[in-house]
């Protein structure tokens, strides 16, 4: 079995740390200065901080650089059966980015209660990787709203890896439940309504989701939303900036490049428009079944350049080159005529707004874009069409329109 040297990896881990903390052409001579005559040490440091630092998506890193790390994970972090404070680990659910997810439930005899906790993952103990962990913690503790799962516990394990417990949440990602209920647009809206009002509570409280997908959107059997993983999320303001700094490297590497905003590949500050960007997203693949930018490429500048660069097509004009029907039935058993006629106007412009490449061009926050979609859903003129008289005058008729028979 593959022996895990704790002290060994704090020493690297600083190491790592000390050379991101400087200017790219100074890291190696300062990792050849610090580690001295021990090659084999500095051998090491050199592979963290080349990892680190590395450019290229992961899908594009050769399995065998990943292998040791892999092999590490699959012999120490099988946790299935053993008791963490009140909850005891059934089986793991979930892996990615620094942390693992275990389904649990508690068992101290006081009441039942499934839940899921969360672990760092075995060998991701940097002091980089904990405080993104903790700071996830304390972001979910400061969290309480009824479409985002709360925080329930939290501790540390006896081999020093900090988890916390968090609400069960027994659902599907929001796109398949919008298609397996074969949901029609006005409802998905409905629906994402709940996923725009949780971003506007985190944003009221100062912190930037930065990952929001439809694998972080679940839908229970009840038709409740619930919003999930803040483990890239950021807090603004004047207190957070020296942890953003600290943490550029890591949120760069954790991104998910379909729903990404702009700044986010660009590596440029990021604000509240950023989720904005990816609400849009989001909304663009429940009116559409499609991504707004369809990668064909794992290169992160080919990235860079399609999603800052190429044209979003309106949803209106994807929806009728579709080759599958599928969409159709999926959304309310329409056809494709009919849908593009519900998108095309006032919904192509609301989503349209919502990705703007700039960000001063989006609306302005979830607040303006949730009243958007409630004025679309209600007949009303919409701020992303703009203000003329043939447009509101066609409104009022569309709301009066027995009236005016």
């Amino acid at each position: 079995m593959m022996h895990f040297d704790r002290q060994r990896w704090k020493l690297l881990s600083d190491l790592l740390d000390g050379a991101l903390e400087r200017p790219s052409k100074d890291q190696e001579s300062w990792l050849r200065k610090v580690c001295g005559d021990d090659e084999e040490l500095l051998k090491e440091a050199k592979a963290l901080l080349r990892a680190a630092t590395d450019e290229r998506s992961p899908l594009e890193i050769p399995l065998s650089e990943h292998a040791p790390e892999l092999l590490e994970s699959f012999l120490r972090d099988r946790l299935q059966g053993k008791i963490l404070g009140s909850y005891c680990l059934a089986e793991e659910i979930g892996r990615g980015g620094m942390g693992v997810v275990y389904a649990a439930e508690r068992c101290d005899g006081h009441f039942d209660q499934k839940v899921v906790v969360k672990l760092l993952a075995t060998g991701m103990d940097s002091p980089m990787a904990l405080r993104r962990f903790y700071m996830e913690r304390q972001i979910l503790a400061g969290l309480d709203h009824p479409h985002i799962a709360h925080l329930i516990d939290g501790g540390v394990t006896d081999d020093g890896r900090p988890y916390f417990v968090m609400e069960r949440v027994d659902g599907e990602p929001i796109d398949l439940y919008c298609d397996r209920h074969a949901l029609g647009i006005r409802d998905r809206i409905r629906l994402f309504l709940g996923v725009v009002e949780a971003i506007q509570y985190a944003h009221r409280h100062l912190i930037v989701h930065r990952d929001i997908k439809p694998s972080n959107v679940l839908v229970t059997d009840e038709g409740r939303v619930k919003l999930l993983d803040f483990g890239v999320a950021k807090l603004v303001g004047p207190d957070s900036e020296r942890s953003a700094i600290q943490l550029t490297q890591q949120s760069r590497l954790l991104l998910t490049p379909e729903y990404a905003s702009p700044e986010q590949l660009r590596s440029e500050a990021i604000t509240t428009a950023s989720d904005i960007y990816q609400l849009g997203a989001l909304l663009y693949v429940l009116a559409t079944g499609r991504v707004p930018h369809e990668l064909t490429t794992h290169s992160p500048e080919e990235v860079v350049r399609m999603v800052c660069d190429g044209r979003i097509d309106r949803p209106s004009a994807i929806v009728t080159r579709s080759i599958s029907g599928s969409i159709f039935l999926a959304r309310g058993k329409t056809t494709p005529k009919r849908l593009r006629r519900v998108l095309r106007g006032d919904l192509d412009r609301i989503i349209l707004k919502a990705l703007q490449k700039e960000p001063e061009r989006r609306y302005a926050s979830a607040v303006q874009l949730a009243e958007d979609l409630r004025r679309y859903l209600r007949g009303d003129p919409v701020i992303a069409h703009g203000d003329s008289w043939p447009y509101r005058m066609g409104k009022f008729v569309g709301r009066h329109r027995w009236g005016f028979v």
